[in-house]
């Protein structure tokens, strides 16, 4: 989990005015973070943003089985098994709603890194399925 954390901490030091948080996410400094499900919705001519919802999903599962919120990523298994990459952004932004501020802002965080690296992590994807 620290690589996500360093990716975001490299990306933000990139740009002095991403350092500020969005008044929404307080405590996760990140530029333009979004809910899921409009990010994902958009068309990106640079990343297939579907295809890496299986990575934050499992960055999202990790984390609520580690703080004890098995019922939870029980419920994202569920949605995952839709294969609806709406229904998974919704249930991702949804779960955020639900948590404590510590973990919801570790799983803005998980977004952070999504968003802004989702180029690299599809290409992450595609080299391990070669």
């Amino acid at each position: 989990m620290d690589r996500i954390a360093e990716a975001v901490e490299v990306k933000l030091g990139e740009d002095p005015v991403s350092q500020q948080p969005r008044p929404e996410y307080q405590g996760v400094a990140c530029p333009n973070l979004r809910p899921m499900k409009e990010w994902v919705a958009e068309d990106d001519p640079d990343s297939c943003r579907p295809c890496v919802l299986p990575v934050a999903m499992s960055w999202y599962h990790e984390e609520l089985t580690e703080r004890g919120l098995g019922d939870l990523a029980q419920e994202l298994d569920a949605v995952k098994d839709t294969g609806d990459p709406d229904q998974v952004a919704e249930m991702l932004d949804s779960i955020k709603e639900r948590v404590d501020p510590d973990v919801k802002n570790r799983l803005l965080e998980f977004d952070c890194s999504t968003q802004m690296n989702a180029g690299s992590i599809e290409e992450e994807i595609q080299g391990v399925a070669l």
